[in-house]
């Protein structure tokens, strides 16, 4: 009788730890993960430019690395998320979410590489199936700045020495503005066949209230003497940090004297974009 029981314990206890190891479940396996697509956007760009290889994208705390325009997302348990997708740039890096240009002597880049990014937020949701569209925004502009120079002197012109100053060195890319504080750029002028001066510089932005051109105007034997130039660029880069995919160019004349105590006079500016509109 004895061991008539003993059998029928162990049979019992058998029984229990079999039917606890036949329920017993993954953490995972109880949960119901949303399945999402993640598309990214990117016509908001100049045209002769391309869709980069890769890109990051930041969720949450993880950081994924993709190519193309559609992307599955790895398994997220429900909540919200935010989203931030931007590219390696040549020349900028990115440091959480904001991004800054390299110095150079003190002075930005004048010509870092294309950098666009975007920001959002996902809602994943129990055994759903979605996608989620991401708009990448172009961060660098184009500025174009070209002088044509008139008066006596205009044909003694052998080069422009400038800078641009009350630039953004640094772009925060979950806020969308720029940040730090203001810098200057290089201006590398060059002559054309025309007769103008063009320089030509990417930016991510301007920032602070007052953006200005100083330079030096240089002059065949030294003759004139170098000329001092200075003018106020404040209205004409307002809306500078919109619509950065398309280039912007500011054109003006500027008057050399030749009689005693040489300056020089910049008519008012012409603002142009890709499109040709003049405002």
């Amino acid at each position: 009788m004895k061991n008539c029981m003993k059998r029928i314990r162990y049979v019992l206890l058998y029984s229990m730890l079999l039917l606890s190891l036949l329920g017993c479940k993954t953490r995972t396996d109880l949960v119901d993960f949303g399945e999402i697509s993640l598309i990214t956007d990117w016509t908001r760009r100049m045209a002769e430019l391309s869709v980069p290889a890769s890109y990051t994208v930041k969720i949450g705390e993880q950081l994924l690395t993709f190519s193309g325009s559609t992307n599955p997302l790895p398994e997220l348990l429900p909540g919200n998320y935010p989203l931030l997708a931007y590219n390696t740039a040549e020349g900028i890096t990115v440091n959480h979410s904001l991004a800054s240009v390299a110095l150079q002597n003190g002075l930005l880049s004048p010509q870092p590489g294309w950098l666009f990014s975007a920001r959002g937020s996902i809602q994943v949701q129990n055994n759903k199936t979605e996608s989620v569209t991401l708009q990448m925004q172009q961060q660098v502009r184009l500025l174009k700045i070209t002088l044509t120079p008139t008066g006596g002197t205009a044909g003694r012109l052998t080069g422009i020495q400038a800078t641009l100053t009350g630039l953004a060195g640094s772009w925060d890319l979950a806020e969308e503005k720029p940040a730090g504080l203001a810098l200057s750029v290089p201006l590398q002028f060059a002559k054309q066949a025309n007769g103008s001066w063009q320089a030509e510089v990417r930016l991510l932005g301007i920032i602070g209230a007052k953006q200005e051109l100083r330079g030096t105007l240089h002059f065949q034997d030294g003759n004139p003497v170098d000329l001092a130039l200075e003018s106020d660029l404040s209205k004409d880069l307002a809306g500078f940090n919109t619509d950065k995919h398309i280039p912007m160019s500011l054109n003006a004349t500027m008057e050399t004297y030749t009689e005693a105590g040489f300056s020089i006079r910049i008519n008012d500016w012409k603002r142009e974009t890709e499109t040709g509109t003049a405002n």
